[in-house]
């Protein structure tokens, strides 16, 4: 019996720390679509055009989603907030920067 509960403690620690990476994820793959240069009509300096642009963000939605699913499942309201504020913040800090140019 007891070993049943260390097992499900077990997992459950596991499925956090799992949390985490996904979390840890999401930063990076919002701070390339932020911070890498992608071209639009033609690749940039970089040899990034728009299609790795949908890419990135389409592989960042399947992390976001899954992350959400996890939070969720674990009951860290916390973490799902963190998660929902993160493309909220991006959303909210790019375009008016955009605007403004």
């Amino acid at each position: 019996m007891q070993s049943e509960a260390v097992s499900g403690e077990a997992r459950r620690e596991a499925r956090a720390r799992r949390l985490l990476v996904l979390l840890g994820v999401q930063v990076a793959l919002l701070l390339a679509a932020v911070l890498l240069p992608f071209g639009f009509d033609r690749p940039s300096r970089l040899g990034l055009d728009f299609g790795h642009l949908l890419v990135l963000l389409a592989v960042y939605a399947l992390v976001w989603v899954s992350g959400l699913v996890l939070a969720i499942g674990l009951r860290r309201i916390g973490l799902a907030l963190v998660q929902v504020a993160l493309p909220a913040s991006f959303v909210v800090l790019a375009i008016p920067a955009g605007l403004g140019s």
